[in-house]
């Protein structure tokens, strides 16, 4: 994606992951709560989990953001509803747009929200994709 991190970023972030793992991680939640609202809470729950995790996953499931998803996006046929942080750090607000002009169904941004609306704004987003999927299909 054009709007999002740069590929020498991305670069750099997974020799960082090679060299450091923890300390990387560290970085990278803190990354993902950065000026958002309850980004403090958000942050506390993230190195909570931090200190569980596989340190193999992030490795592997960063190969993920390699892909180029957007022509499989636009040929589904199934609505998909998809949440986006207003305070992303690492998925800006260009890139929702760009999604609503893909796919079938919602693109929610969430004001105040950083990379984890799911977490920061759990009433909401548990409202929306309620309502998402009581929608008729079309």
């Amino acid at each position: 994606w054009s709007c999002a991190v740069e590929e020498s970023v991305h670069q750099q972030f997974e020799a960082s992951l090679d060299a450091n793992i923890v300390k990387t991680l560290q970085r990278f939640i803190m990354l993902q709560t950065q000026g958002a609202e309850l980004g403090r809470e958000t942050l506390k729950f993230l190195k909570a989990i931090l200190k569980e995790l596989d340190h193999a996953a992030p490795i592997e499931s960063l190969g993920l953001l390699r892909g180029d998803a957007r022509a499989s996006l636009s040929q589904l046929t199934m609505p998909v509803f998809q949440l986006f942080g207003e305070k992303d750090n690492l998925v800006p607000l260009e890139a929702a747009e760009a999604c609503q002009q893909l796919s079938k169904g919602g693109v929610k941004v969430y004001s105040g929200a950083g990379h984890l609306p799911f977490y920061s704004h759990q009433t909401e987003v548990i409202a929306d994709v309620v309502s998402f999927l009581q929608e008729p299909a079309v």
